[in-house]
């Protein structure tokens, strides 16, 4: 079982007392593990009290406050690819919240960076070997009453804080930069160059508007660059030109609408039979 915890760490880099996602771009990759910051002197007393069912796999206490973060290890990963479905990383954000709440965590930590269990400077315990599925989770806090509300979802919070404020940011502008790819007439040098501004401009713009305590501008300049070179190194939508992008939009949003009628008119079925 020890072999499992070694390979998990596998996934990130020592930052000094720290450890940080690895990760090639920014908000690409898959999620293995979640975690809490309790900034209280009885932190690891408030993680475990109460926790029946959902302990956490891991707590790494700082010795001189009582102060500490307690993680806990996903069995399967939550994509976090531009292919990966919404569903589930909407889940994955409400689970976070939610043990924040079983825990009174922190709600400014982001989760990016968290104190690695395995340096010295941590007193640092495994609570519970066994992964956890994201549906096990959500059930066991939807039991203690900590699962936050449908409602939730359209708070400022759930909209900033999710797995971050880069995360959300590199979400948002991306979605926009998609978009506005579909408007440029090819893929010459200068729609290449117009690209490039609209995703630094679009960066800055939501930065300013999404939080309240916006990140640094080199950040923001190395997540539009993230974005741009991904768009046009990476995506069929530029790589295959703006008529073959074009006509694979058209298609999508036909077998789209085509998939919805069909639901609709099952849902219509489902009804007059019940009558």
């Amino acid at each position: 079982m020890f072999f499992f915890f070694s390979c998990y760490f596998v996934f990130f880099f020592q930052a000094e007392d720290g450890i940080r996602d690895r990760s090639p771009s920014r908000g690409l990759g898959d999620v293995y593990k979640r975690q809490v910051d309790i900034d209280d002197e009885e932190a690891r007393a408030i993680a475990l009290w109460e926790h029946e069912g959902m302990r956490p796999n891991w707590i790494a206490e700082n010795p001189d406050n009582g102060h500490a973060h307690a993680g806990w290890v996903l069995t399967f990963p939550v994509p976090r690819t531009d292919l990966a479905r919404l569903k589930p990383l909407k889940l994955l954000h409400a689970t976070t919240e939610g043990l924040r709440r079983s825990c009174d965590g922190d709600e400014g930590y982001s989760g990016l960076l968290m104190k690695n269990p395995e340096h010295p400077a941590w007193a640092s315990d495994i609570i519970e070997w066994d992964t956890y599925d994201l549906e096990q989770l959500v059930q066991s806090l939807q039991e203690h009453g900590d699962m936050p509300p449908v409602s939730w979802k359209r708070t400022k919070r759930a909209r900033t804080q999710g797995l971050g404020r880069n995360c959300t940011l590199f979400d948002e502008a991306r979605t926009l930069a998609y978009r506005y790819v579909r408007s440029l007439p090819d893929r010459s040098t200068a729609s290449n160059d117009l690209l490039r501004e609209y995703v630094r401009r679009t960066c800055h713009e939501l930065n300013a508007t999404l939080f309240t305590d916006p990140l640094p501008a080199r950040e923001v300049e190395d997540i539009a660059r993230s974005i741009h070179k991904w768009i046009t190194t990476r995506s069929r939508m530029w790589r295959g030109g703006a008529v073959a992008n074009a006509a694979t939009f058209v298609a999508m949003q036909s077998a789209r609408g085509h998939k919805h009628g069909e639901n609709k008119y099952q849902q219509v079925m489902k009804e007059a039979l019940e009558w």
